[in-house]
């Protein structure tokens, strides 16, 4: 991951990831797209999707249990039924971008928050802090 930001800072390139690894998914990318059933489920910056409400989205970034996808991909009417009156667990912080070996940002690297910030979105308590680490929704 750190190899790939350095050189995103380096040459001004576009990358293109493609992964199942959510810590990854959470640190590394300015935009995220995810997928589902085929569908762009939603894309844009990170923190949009970190914070969102979209249950594939909440549920897959956030590595929650409970919502629409299942370890068949999809849940069937029952299992959704039985989740209904669940409540969802909060939102984990979103944690901070990874940043290039010299410290130096990135000129698509937006501010930790600014996104959150311009569209009036209260990011997850204890966001954007150093040393945090991801806890797995139950």
């Amino acid at each position: 991951n750190q190899l790939i930001v350095d050189l995103n800072a380096q040459i001004d390139a576009t990358f293109l990831i493609v992964t199942h690894d959510i810590n990854t998914a959470r640190t590394v990318p300015d935009n995220i797209g995810l997928l589902y059933h085929k569908h762009l489920a939603m894309f844009g910056p990170r923190e949009m999707l970190l914070s969102s409400e979209e249950p594939v989205v909440r549920q897959f970034l956030n590595a929650q249990r409970v919502g629409p996808i299942g370890m068949s991909e999809e849940k069937d009417a029952d299992e959704l039924a039985a989740e209904a009156d669940q409540e969802l667990p909060p939102l984990p912080p979103i944690p901070l971008q990874l940043e290039p070996s010299n410290g130096i940002p990135r000129r698509s690297q937006r501010e930790p928050g600014a996104w959150c910030r311009e569209h009036g979105v209260t990011p997850p308590p204890g966001s954007f802090e150093e040393n945090m680490t991801m806890t797995t929704g139950a």
